[in-house]
């Protein structure tokens, strides 16, 4: 997935399926289906989109622990 008319240096790793539509002008490793980053950055926002998964899930805990607090809200307590 490379455009034509680019310019890539030497010395550059481009993992498969990566889409590049820029030219690369730094040597190294670059992974990511759209756009393609240097591979660092790239296992950076994976992670960090691998971490979203379990703050959604904190997040819909808290709301729903926070509608059952305002749900019980005008219940008389023991």
């Amino acid at each position: 997935m490379i455009s034509g008319h680019l310019r890539i240096v030497d010395n550059v790793i481009i993992s498969g399926c990566t889409g590049v539509f820029h030219s690369i002008e730094a040597p190294g490793v670059y992974t990511g289906a759209w756009p393609a980053l240097p591979h660092r950055e790239w296992q950076h926002a994976m992670s960090a989109t691998r971490r979203l998964r379990s703050l959604e899930a904190r997040i819909h805990a808290l709301e729903r622990a926070g509608s059952d607090a305002s749900d019980n809200e005008g219940e008389v307590g023991a």
